[in-house]
């Protein structure tokens, strides 16, 4: 429906506006749609909740483990972010398609692999959305501060003298669902526990000297029960 006011006709002017805050009055209330979106409207997109952000994240994992790289580019905002606190930076950076992706999904088969190869014996990672009181020092260090449309979701996965902390950054994607836009890692060593042979694999990626695999517990230690050295 069209309105056609004159120029000039100032009583005709405001009949049109107040029919208009009619409209928009009852549409709001849920009587009709509205065949337009208001700026600042919550859309499905923008309802993202806490569930869903951590079976984003836990899908997103799960295809990381798998190196699927294409149900890893749907799940994936681009450009996307892979940072971690190792002082050798071998695969960060940042992708701006799924052929890039891949080719760091592929950077951390050939010269990072102690994630993959950890990651690849873990049979089910426990998620955990995080609080704003939660989120630790060194994710704010590696991405900054939040914005309101960023749900941050954590997993550890522990091994007989390595821990790894993941923190992944998901945001509400076009079509409701959740996707990553942020991939942010912490290794640590535990001091006494086979820490030569891990600081070997660290200093050279390209070792076949790999310690034997470890169970994987998705339970966080508590951080007086041991001591760690970043990698």
């Amino acid at each position: 429906m069209a309105l056609v006011v004159q120029r000039g006709n100032g009583v005709a002017m405001r009949t049109a506006m107040r029919w208009m805050a009619a409209m928009m009055v009852v549409s709001l209330g849920g009587e009709h749609p509205m065949p337009f979106t208001l700026l600042g409207q919550d859309t499905p997109a923008a309802r993202l909740t806490a569930g869903q952000a951590a079976s984003t994240a836990r899908a997103w994992l799960d295809a990381l483990k798998r190196r699927d790289t294409a149900a890893l580019a749907e799940k994936t905002q681009f450009p996307f972010t892979y940072k971690t606190t190792s002082r050798k930076k071998l695969c960060e950076g940042r992708a701006v398609d799924a052929k890039k992706l891949a080719a760091t999904v592929d950077c951390l088969a050939l010269r990072d692999k102690l994630l993959l190869e950890q990651l690849g014996y873990a049979e089910h990672l426990e998620v955990k959305v995080l609080e704003p009181a939660q989120i630790p020092p060194w994710v704010a260090k590696l991405a900054g501060k939040p914005t309101g449309r960023d749900w941050l979701v954590s997993a550890f996965l522990n091994g007989d003298g390595i821990t790894f902390e993941f923190v992944l950054v998901v945001v509400p994607g076009g079509s409701g669902l959740g996707v990553v836009k942020t991939f942010l890692v912490n290794a640590e060593i535990e001091l006494g526990s086979n820490e030569q042979n891990w600081q070997k694999v660290v200093e050279n990626p390209f070792s076949n000297e790999v310690p034997a695999p470890f169970s994987v517990s998705t339970i966080a230690p508590a951080p007086n029960e041991r001591q760690a050295q970043r990698i």
